[in-house]
């Protein structure tokens, strides 16, 4: 037998269809060994059911004060970050809480948090520099909502002395040599050829993934020199790109060609590119249409190979190239320069070609050696 959904639900209440118990209220529950409220949901087969449980807890949370836990004001502050930031990021926050904040600082009061604190518990936390930050960013949130809420004062701390031994490092070395890009994309001509058009802006543009399969008609230029990166698409949907802003990305010359057979009887709020079917690229569907883990991988002689070390392939040509790094730090949409001096470290070959290029276009003045009949300016 089908349920109803029942309409003019009392506030607090909500209908969850196709579940045993579909009634939910969310509601604050006071733990009988510490005492604390805690924020919890609870189930019922009947509305009767929910509004006689709904009643017999607290719905509103107590008032916040500064001596109640992290852990509680988490439960409190938690809606209003969450709803803040990207839903990618609330979930990498969630995580950061689940299994960094919470063991280390969740029973601690907010008053009690200090910057000594805060760097003991860094101490403790395991992962890579970006997964500590994710922790990191996720406890300071928390701390400014309490700031803001004037529960505490500013907490503030030094990053750079948190992570003494451990540096960003340079991003290079996740970066192909040009001889395995280009067995890297003769492998995915081979497997999949559908997919070369758009492995290759990868390698060769610097766009993340989902900003290249979120690329439409409309935002590549009249003459196929320039395309504009205005979101991206991901397990979300489509949404804003990662540093929030437009930008306008040059389209190399021998790409050109790729992109107008790309849009060719296309319309204007048409994809750029698609899967074989015409249906919008997702990350599972190009790893395995591809054979990225197998042939791809196998090829290129690297079995850690990300697809995301495609684009760092591309920044590391451009920056070897030449191109200033302002100029790298706007086509890629790094939000600070500071990431993109993670692909400074030129090879040998590229030092001594930029010098050459350099002394053959400068001029330093008269030659050593040889007599002078004028000085700069001065006429005899």
């Amino acid at each position: 037998m089908t349920r109803k959904k029942p309409t003019n639900l009392p506030p607090g209440i909500r209908y969850r269809d196709g579940r045993a118990k579909p009634y939910e209220v969310r509601l604050w529950s006071r733990d009988e060994v510490n005492g604390e409220w805690h924020q919890v949901s609870r189930s019922y087969k009947t509305l009767n059911e929910a509004k006689e449980g709904q009643a017999s807890l607290r719905l509103d949370p107590p008032k916040a004060n500064a001596r109640m836990t992290l852990r509680h004001w988490k439960d409190q502050a938690w809606d209003s970050i969450s709803g803040s930031v990207r839903r990618s990021t609330a979930a990498n926050y969630r995580s950061a809480w689940v299994h960094r904040v919470d063991p280390t600082l969740g029973n601690v009061s907010l008053t009690d948090i200090t910057a000594t604190k805060i760097a003991g518990a860094y101490a403790k936390w395991d992962g890579s520099v970006s997964t500590k930050e994710d922790a990191l960013n996720c406890l300071m949130r928390l701390l400014d909502a309490a700031v803001d809420d004037r529960l505490i004062r500013p907490v503030t701390v030094n990053r750079k002395k948190l992570r003494p031994n451990e540096k960003a490092g340079s991003l290079r070395s996740h970066a192909i040599t040009a001889e395995q890009a280009a067995t890297l994309l003769a492998t995915v001509s081979a497997t999949n050829s559908n997919y070369l058009p758009f492995t290759t802006v990868l390698i060769t543009m610097g766009l993340r993934f989902g900003e290249a399969v979120a690329l439409r008609v409309s935002d590549v230029g009249a003459s196929f020199d320039v395309v504009t990166v205005k979101r991206t698409s991901g397990h979300y949907g489509e949404t804003t790109p990662k540093s929030h802003a437009e930008r306008v990305v040059p389209v190399p010359a021998t790409l050109q060609d790729v992109f107008r057979s790309a849009v060719a009887g296309k319309g204007s709020d048409d994809l750029v590119f698609t899967s074989p079917h015409g249906k919008r690229i997702s990350l599972s569907n190009y790893r395995r249409d591809v054979k990225w883990d197998d042939d791809v991988r196998t090829a290129v002689g690297r079995s850690d190979l990300r697809i995301h070390d495609l684009r760092h392939t591309a920044a590391v040509s451009m920056v070897d190239a030449g191109v200033p790094l302002t100029a790298v730090q706007r086509a890629l949409g790094h939000s600070s320069l500071a990431v993109t001096q993670r692909y400074v470290s030129p090879s040998d070959d590229a030092v001594v070609a930029a010098f050459k290029n350099y002394m053959g276009t400068v001029s330093c003045g008269p030659n050593v050696g040889q007599e002078q009949e004028s000085t700069i300016g001065i006429t005899t």
